[in-house]
């Protein structure tokens, strides 16, 4: 009799642990689509194209934003009346950076290439632009299908609004990042956001 119920007790502890091992596993692997319902509670939405701003114009929260490369004034007016005031850009653009400027926004070049990851300089650049945390932050990419605003906006999520390293990047994944495609990008990320 002992034997029996020992046998049970051991037998349910093991499908225990089973199933705490693939719910482990399936919460790490950040090698394709994210599986099960394993990320953060977000209010992440696309909410189309916003004129004069290329590829998708994405809302995290009321505090970040993303879209490609900014292209007219008009886009920058947009901008203003969603309260953005500060333009966080990964490609030099002379004529946006006078336009922010005109209308009171902050803007900042951080020069960024997703193949070859995020560096000491472009994190030491990314916190000297978002240190104050004093409004609305729009991140841009050079073009669309580049995702370097969304590793942006995952660093932002990381180091300002507590989410793990891997909540960040499935939340990157979920939008459009490739994780074979920018497994280097994602993974330096690691080195100054833990």
């Amino acid at each position: 009799m002992n034997k029996c119920i020992f046998f049970r007790q051991t037998l349910i502890l093991i499908v225990i642990f089973s199933f705490s091992a693939v719910k482990l596993s399936a919460q790490q692997d950040l090698t394709g689509k994210p599986t099960g319902n394993f990320i953060k509670p977000t209010t992440v939405k696309s909410i189309g194209r916003l004129e004069g701003v290329d590829g998708v114009f994405v809302y995290y929260n009321d505090s970040l934003l993303r879209a490609g490369e900014i292209e007219s004034e008009l886009a920058i007016s947009q901008l203003k009346e969603r309260g953005v005031s500060v333009i966080i850009n990964s490609s030099q653009n002379a004529n946006v950076k006078a336009l922010a400027k005109k209308h009171g926004i902050k803007y900042y070049y951080i020069p960024f290439d997703k193949t070859e990851g995020v560096t000491a300089k472009v994190y030491k650049s990314f916190l000297k632009a978002t240190a104050k945390q004093d409004g609305v932050y729009f991140f841009t990419s050079k073009e669309e299908g580049k995702h370097e605003a969304g590793i942006f906006c995952a660093m932002y999520r990381m180091k300002y609004e507590k989410w793990t390293y891997e909540e960040a990047m499935r939340e990157y994944i979920k939008l459009g990042g490739a994780p074979l495609d920018d497994k280097v990008c994602m993974e330096s990320v690691k080195l100054f956001l833990k």
